[in-house]
């Protein structure tokens, strides 16, 4: 990872992990001048919760992701855009922006963000609500120039802060008045504001013209009105051998988590410094006037600050074994304490400058936590495109003397500690070498612990707790979530919450963790086994401000509405001063009168339904006034009119008494009169001729105005119409009383609903009624589900609705003619004998005449009751005998239902038929017997009693006719038969063992064609040539080989008798690759047929005579036709003459 350009830049990381167990964490942004590239920046959290929860990461209080399932042993890691919390846009720096990040989990949770840049990389942990306050001293890393003006213009100096709260203050102080910052402002004191989630990064860069701004900011106040969280560094920063540069960078926490008493032990690098400079010393920065400063025990001070001096201590290790060294540091006030340190002492040639580190140290203390649990990914670091893990990080341990102490539930080894300080017996640490992975640190008393780690590249470090040695109290939760809380942290052993000087009687009041709700003093008694008890800092807490609502109601007359704030919960006096419009109304104004502190609002755009304001006041308590935030919700009153109609009967003259009350000008519910007029000026909205009397007004049809007054004194003009009722009317004749039985229940079911409207225009303007005679008194009217089974004749009345007159008539219902329908019973063949057939139910029905529709149902009652919908498919799948229900309709006739039965049968197979093989070039007759009643051979053959025909080889079917009709046709095959094949005959003395292959097994064997066995193996053969014949279970023409029974001759006397004299086997010339080889009884071959023609030998070697004995003799030899090989072996008696 080494890179040399005009100085050496490494990737270098050795920062702190000071991480604190908290349910909220703030991280506040960072300024990159070096623009680094490459970057990467991952979120890494963990907890001891063994039940996995959420966490939500906020920015400018919005999520922008959620880590799900965070449990102990299953820490978390997500990847954060860069733009949400480091920038190298000028436009966000020395100004305010939006960057920063918000975790907030629903338990508590360690949590630190983990980001890199090419050849540099930094931990930046959070130190939850610990790290919140109200005033803060800036600590950073103390700049050197380089000969180089393009290597300083990369380094910086910064503080970031994030808001917590809205409405936040914000002043950095008491820094050097000749730092320029990076927007060429040189102001003695910077004041900003911010909302919750808003952001500031003060910058100042570094330059060979800029002498204050090495080391100007370090010491600067830092003060807020409401909590903040700050982050202070630099990115970069170049080391004092002037040649490598790192970023260095830490969570700082306010003023009342810090202490006087320190233990800072040493990382990776050179203890006591190099030639060139130190990468391992401490920043010490006082908060007080007249502060000493002390190490090791030392009683003379090493220096004395004023509030807001600085100091650097180099070297000072005490060494109490091997390569331990550690540094005790005492003051008489406060102090901030800062570690630099490296991540390697250069053993592997590379600078320790290049691998420096910046950690905040927790000030040592009784009320310390005595477990760390737990910490994930320790030796992990995101750089480029991958995660690097280095394996040789140490883990440093401060503890309070005598504690035993464990990591991950083992104790540690002795010869990691406890090691001494020198100038304070009642602590002690420990250094543990390769740890790795998920960390928990246990011990029986008050503990803190950090890590160093690195490579020739890399380095970090720092501390995992210990900023919540002071009972500081936090507020948490959020207003608008209703969830504000007062909290301390969960280390202590006993807990005690006071308000207003009395003991806190509230939920949760002897937890670490309280819900307030009345504002007022808080603070918190803590106890601690050994250490006693210790009381928090006041803690002035406002609660949060009410939210109301308020519904009005105004009218385009009436526009105007008055509002006299007031409390909705607190019993505080309104200061009239406070009251303020916090949202303006879009469509009108609101004021408000400063002596009364009334608010008016005023519509001023008619044409809305609605308007919003919000107004905001306070109470008159000096101390803790109350505030009341009150959402104005306005609802526009706009009177609004609709056309009217009264209705009249019609009289003699052609006119009718109207009364005008009965119609309906508004669906408003606040009209307070309505008056009536014959006459209505549109252009001058003005009436005339008024009606007095209203309620029985004498007209024709025609249209009058109505003048409509509601209770906001707005008027308006609604139309009457003036319309008589309806006639009654009625013609039977319209409506077809031939009725039909349509769900063939008997029973004849008439529709007046829908007869109504077919024999009575606009009948809805009547009461219609049906009886069984003249009286339609209501014990006579027939219901709507009445029925008949026999023609009935049935009256109706149709009635005015007014009274106004009647009409009457009558209808004779009579029964209709059904369709004249038959049964079906057909039978379907399965002459695939798969169970299934497939049928067209309009296959099996008669022919329609003209209007005639078929409808099909799988039941009788589906078809007697014809839903939509409940019809089955034409195409059918039969697998058993299945009756289908039809029922057929015309237009002229009633419908009918008839019954189509399909017969489901299935053919018969010939048991007989079976495939077959038979000898080549035969035939063989096939019987399909007689159970069948017609047969039809592939071949021709066919007819009633035809059932065999003669086939040879091929497949071939008969089409076979059952009894029930049903037609089959059944496949064979004929095959034809295979001839075995003798691979060989093996021949020994006057034995053979004949070996066959293919064909079909089992094999019979024959010398003479008539006498058949099952063995391959015959003995006490004559000698001479002769046959073997073999044929396989089909019985077809036998394979014949011939063969040769040799004269083996056992014996040969070469004396020259003309009688046995020489071994004579040249019959075997009519053979194929015959070899002859004779053997002595120790292996040697002593003739062999290869060199000679005529296979014959006279018991020589090489032409010379051998001695008398037994010589042993292998005859082979290949059969010409076949290629069968054939050997003969066998003993043979040699006697020489000598």
């Amino acid at each position: 990872m080494k890179r040399l350009l005009t100085i050496l830049f490494l990737l270098s990381l050795f920062t702190n992990i000071n991480a604190q167990f908290d349910t909220e964490h703030w991280f506040a942004p960072m300024a990159d001048a070096s623009n680094g590239s490459e970057a990467q920046q991952y979120i890494y959290v963990s907890t001891n919760e063994s039940t996995p929860f959420k966490v939500d990461i906020y920015n400018n209080n919005v999520i922008i992701g959620t880590i799900n399932n965070l449990s102990k042993g299953s820490p978390q890691k997500f990847y954060i855009p860069r733009e949400y919390i480091i920038t190298s846009n000028n436009t966000e720096i020395n100004a305010k922006a939006t960057l920063g990040l918000h975790l907030v989990g629903e338990k508590k949770f360690f949590a630190n963000l983990r980001f890199s840049v090419f050849n540099h990389a930094e931990i930046l942990t959070s130190k939850g609500k610990s790290a919140l306050g109200n005033n803060f001293f800036i600590g950073m890393g103390e700049q050197y120039l380089n000969l180089n003006e393009n290597t300083n213009r990369i380094l910086n100096a910064m503080i970031g802060v994030i808001a917590t709260e809205d409405k936040n203050t914000i002043t950095l102080s008491d820094y050097d008045p000749n730092v320029i910052f990076s927007d060429e402002s040189t102001d003695d004191s910077k004041t900003i504001s911010l909302n919750k989630g808003e952001s500031y990064i003060f910058e100042a860069k570094i330059s060979s013209n800029l002498n204050p701004n090495l080391s100007g900011l370090i010491g600067a106040q830092l003060d807020s009105d409401k909590p903040i969280s700050v982050t202070n560094g630099n990115f970069l920063s170049l080391a004092e051998n002037e040649g490598n540069v790192d970023i260095l960078m830490d969570q700082s926490v306010p003023i009342e988590r810090i202490g006087t008493e320190y233990v800072v032990l040493k990382g990776n690098g050179t203890a006591n410094g190099l030639t060139n400079g130190y990468t391992e010393k401490s920043l010490v920065i006082a908060t007080e006037d007249n502060t000493e400063v002390y190490v090791n025990g030392s009683t003379t001070p090493i220096t004395t600050l004023s509030k807001g001096q600085f100091y650097f201590i180099r070297g000072n290790f005490y060494n109490p074994s091997g390569n331990i060294y550690n540094l005790y540091i005492k003051s008489t006030k406060p102090i901030y304490v800062y570690q630099f340190l490296a991540g390697t002492d250069g053993t592997d040639g590379t600078p320790e400058f290049a691998t420096g580190g910046f950690n905040f140290i927790p000030a040592l203390s009784c009320y310390l936590p005595s477990s760390i649990d737990e910490i994930g990914f320790v030796s992990e670091m995101p750089y480029r495109s991958y995660f690097e893990n280095y394996y040789n990080t140490k883990l440093n341990i401060i503890t309070e003397k005598g504690a035993t102490v464990s990591i991950n539930g083992t104790p540690i080894n002795s010869s990691y500690g406890p090691f001494a300080l020198s100038g304070n017996s009642a602590w002690e640490t420990y250094v543990v070498p390769n740890v790795s992975g998920n960390v928990t640190i246990k011990s029986t008393r008050s503990v803190t612990a950090g890590i160093a780690a690195g490579n020739g590249a890399v380095g970090y470090g720092g501390y995992f707790a210990g900023f919540n040695s002071v009972p500081i109290i936090s507020k948490g939760g959020d207003c608008e979530k209703g969830n504000v809380t007062l909290e301390v942290d969960n280390t202590y052993d006993g807990y005690q919450w006071y308000y207003n000087g009395n003991p806190y009687t509230g939920p949760g009041a002897n937890t670490y963790i309280i819900t307030p709700i009345e504002s007022g003093d808080y603070y918190v008694k803590i106890t601690k086994a050994s250490c006693g008890s210790l009381d928090s800092p006041i803690f002035k807490f406002q609660r949060c401000p009410f939210k109301t609502t308020l519904a009005i109601e105004v009218s385009d007359c009436a526009p105007t509405y008055k509002i006299t704030p007031k409390f909705s919960t607190s019993s505080q006096t309104i200061d009239i001063s406070s009251i303020k419009i916090t949202k303006a109304p879009s469509y009108g104004t609101a004021t408000i009168d400063a002596t009364t502190g009334e608010i008016t609002y005023t519509l001023t755009d008619t044409t809305v339904i609605s308007d919003t304001f919000t107004y905001s006041f306070s109470g008159t308590d000096p101390n803790y006034p109350d505030t009341e935030f009150v959402t104005v919700n306005i609802i526009v009153n706009r009177l609004k009119t609709i056309t009217g109609e009264a209705l009249a009967c019609i009289k003699p003259d052609k006119t009718g008494d109207f009364d005008l009350t009965q119609a309906k000008v508004s669906n408003d519910t606040n009209i307070t009169k309505v008056e009536y007029f014959e006459n209505y000026d549109a252009a001058t909205k003005t009436f005339s001729n008024p009606i007095a009397n209203f309620t029985s007004y004498n007209s024709i049809p025609k249209t009058i105005y109505a003048k409509v007054t509601n209770s906001y004194g707005c008027t308006e003009m609604a139309e009457i119409n003036l319309n008589f009722y309806p006639i009654p009317n009625i013609d039977t004749l319209k409506f077809d009383s031939t009725l039909c039985d349509t769900d063939f229940d008997g029973l004849y079911e008439p529709d007046f609903d829908e007869i109504s409207k077919t024999i009575v225009n606009n009948s809805a303007d009547f009461d219609i009624y049906y009886s069984l005679t003249n009286d339609f008194s209501a014990a006579n009217r027939l219901s709507n589900n009445w029925s008949y089974s026999a023609p009935t004749r049935v009256y109706v009345l149709v009635a005015s609705k007014s009274g106004c007159t009647n009409a009457t008539g009558f209808l004779d219902f009579k029964i209709g003619t059904k369709i004249t329908v038959n049964n079906i019973e057909t039978a379907v063949c399965d002459n695939e004998r798969d169970g299934k057939t497939n049928i067209k139910i309009s296959d099996y029905l008669p022919s329609t005449t003209s209007g005639t529709q078929y409808f099909y149902y799988n039941s009788l009652q589906k078809a007697q009751e014809a839903i939509v919908g409940t019809t089955t498919p034409d195409n059918q799948e039969i697998t058993n005998n299945t009756t289908f229900y039809i029922r057929t309709e015309n237009p002229g006739f009633c419908p009918n239902i008839f019954e189509l039965q399909i017969i489901f049968n299935q053919p018969e197979t010939s048991s007989k038929i079976h495939d077959l093989t038979i000898c080549k070039n035969n035939t063989t007759s096939i019987n399909a017997g007689t159970n069948f009643t017609y047969y039809k051979w592939s071949n021709g053959t066919e007819g009633q009693f035809a059932e065999e025909a003669e086939y040879g080889v091929g497949t071939h079917y008969v089409e076979l006719t059952s009894t029930n009709g049903c037609v089959y046709k059944q496949y064979f095959t004929i095959s034809e038969a295979v001839d075995p094949v003798i691979d060989s005959v093996i021949e020994q003395g006057n034995s053979i063992t004949v070996n066959v292959s293919g064909g079909t097994a089992p094999y019979e064997y024959s010398l003479d064609q008539i006498n058949w066995q099952k063995s391959n193996f015959f003995d006490n053969l004559r000698r001479g040539v002769q046959k073997v014949y073999v044929r396989d279970t089909n019985i077809c023409t036998p394979i014949e080989y011939e063969f040769s029974i040799i004269n083996l001759i056992n014996a040969i006397t070469p004396n020259g008798d003309g009688i046995n004299d020489v071994l004579d086997y040249s019959d075997l010339r009519v053979k194929k690759d015959v070899k002859i080889s004779i053997f002595d009884r120790f292996g040697k071959k002593v003739y062999s047929s290869e060199k000679q023609s005529n296979y014959i030998w006279n018991g020589t070697e090489n032409g010379r005579s051998i001695i008398t004995g037994t010589y042993w003799y292998v005859l082979e030899w290949t059969e010409p036709d076949t290629n069968t090989k054939v050997t003969y072996k066998n003993w043979i008696i040699l006697k020489n003459r000598n």
